[in-house]
C-alpha cells in the first residue's frame, strides 16, 4: 500500500511540473505575440510617416523648387518629359 501511494504522488508530482511547463510556454508565448505586435505597430507607424515624408516631397511646388535650384546651380535646363516616353526608351520593344 506504501507504494502505490508513493507512486501517486510522484506521479501527481510529474503531472504538476508538466502542467507548469506548459503553462511557462504559454506565457512565453503570449509574450512574444506582444512583442511581434508592438514591433509590427512601430513599423507601420515608421510606414506612415516615410509616406507622409514622401507626400510633402513630392508635391509639384516642391518638385519645381527642387528643379530650379538644381537648374540655377549647375547652370543647365531640364527639359521635362512624360513619363511614356521614358518607358519606351528604357524598354524597347524588338
Amino acid at each position: 500500500m506504501p507504494a502505490k501511494a508513493i507512486i501517486l504522488i510522484l506521479f501527481a508530482g510529474l503531472t504538476a511540473c508538466g502542467l507548469v511547463v506548459i503553462r511557462q510556454q504559454r506565457i512565453h508565448n503570449a509574450h512574444e505575440i506582444a512583442s511581434l505586435h508592438r514591433e509590427l505597430a512601430q513599423t507601420g507607424r515608421e510606414i506612415r510617416d516615410m509616406h507622409v515624408y514622401l507626400q510633402d516631397r513630392l508635391r509639384l511646388d516642391n518638385i519645381r523648387a527642387l528643379v530650379a535650384q538644381y537648374e540655377h546651380e549647375s547652370g543647365t535646363r531640364m527639359i521635362p518629359f512624360r513619363a511614356e516616353e521614358c518607358v519606351l526608351r528604357c524598354n524597347p520593344t524588338p
